[in-house]
């Protein structure tokens, strides 16, 4: 589940959501990259294709108000925040939280 998580999340990165730099706060980042490695881990099958991975992340992207359907702004975007070792600790504490609700309910 590890190894999925991280996928997911290097997916996010490369997929790349763009838009005005300003108006994209760190925490809905760290919100949106949570919840798609959380459902990566709760619901693999949303991933069980690449289309269908690709769709869910936009859709999460998009309901954290992320322009995720313009490639370019997403781009900049993930380029600034994942150089936030902070936001990226979140994320990574997120998804371990995520992963052992999801081993205790196994």
């Amino acid at each position: 589940m590890k190894k999925i998580a991280i996928v997911l999340a290097v997916m996010v990165i490369l997929l790349g959501v763009s838009g005005c730099m300003k108006k994209y706060s760190r925490a809905g980042y760290i919100k949106a990259s949570s919840q798609v490695s959380c459902l990566a881990i709760e619901n693999p099958s949303l991933f069980a294709t690449q289309e269908s991975g690709i769709a869910t992340i936009k859709n999460v992207f998009k309901d954290n108000g992320f322009p995720a359907d313009d490639n370019e702004k997403m781009v900049e975007i993930i380029t600034k925040f994942k150089a936030d070792v902070e936001a990226t600790n979140e994320i990574i504490e997120t998804v371990k939280n995520c992963q052992e609700k999801s081993t205790k309910t196994m």
